[in-house]
């Protein structure tokens, strides 16, 4: 079931739903797509209708993060639980199920430190290719091919939001993979370049509070959440945003 948060519309599902369906777009024949908004990427989509649209088309549009969660309990259509992107990439992993796998996103140094990384850790895993994140337009024509000939199932595309979902729609028409999935910070964290967020800030739902403490400067990027959720009760209330 689709829940619909300022426009953006959410798959409600589990952590284990959400794993057997990203089996099966595996084993699909046409290329699904795979987006994780969190509170602030469901905030830039409100003020953004052209990358609301991208994200409503997605196969599968997961609440990754609590504020997703918490909005949709404001607005009365209240999603089970998060679905954090980086948890279902992890599961996957460790499903070991063969898979190939692309890793696109982020810099030489870490994208190669992620491949080295799932290569020590997951036997199941191929890696058929990577390539770092920065790129110029005349180069996609290329990129594409590279990752065409590799013939991976899933892609994973770290380019940061909305970048990442942007390429991934405009595109996926003329990628051959089973699956494109928007991953954001994922390969810095297989990297081991970003930490996992502890686990006892997990249960408590401040993982924002953890990311904030280690890298401060996005304090300008999480203002967009108390807003993001102040347009959700004044919806609630007056029933317009």
């Amino acid at each position: 079931m689709k829940v619909n948060i300022l426009g953006t519309l959410i798959d409600n599902i589990s952590k284990e739903k959400a794993l057997k369906i990203l089996f099966s777009f595996i084993n699909s024949a046409n290329t699904q797509t795979i987006y994780t908004p969190n509170a602030e990427i469901c905030m830039e989509a409100y003020k953004n209708k052209t990358f609301q649209q991208v994200l409503n088309e997605g196969s599968l549009v997961i609440p990754d993060g609590q504020g997703v969660v918490l909005a949709s309990k404001i607005l009365k259509t209240p999603i089970d639980e998060k679905v954090a992107g980086f948890k279902l990439i992890l599961s996957l992993l460790e499903s070991n199920k063969p898979i190939s796998i692309y890793l696109f996103g982020s810099n030489s140094d870490t994208v190669e430190r992620a491949v080295s990384s799932i290569k020590k850790n997951y036997s199941n895993i191929t890696i058929a290719g990577y390539r770092n994140g920065y790129f110029k337009d005349e180069e996609i024509p290329l990129i594409i091919s590279d990752i065409n000939k590799t013939k991976a199932e899933l892609l994973l595309v770290g380019l940061g939001a909305p970048k990442q979902e942007l390429f991934i729609h405009q595109y996926k028409d003329k990628i051959k993979c089973n699956v494109i999935m928007g991953v954001g910070g994922s390969i810095d964290v297989l990297a081991g370049k970003v930490k996992k967020v502890p686990e006892i800030f997990v249960n408590l739902s401040l993982e924002w509070f953890y990311r904030l403490l280690k890298q401060p400067k996005r304090l300008l990027r999480m203002l967009k959440i108390p807003l993001f959720l102040y347009i959700c009760i004044k919806k609630r209330i007056f029933g317009k945003s």
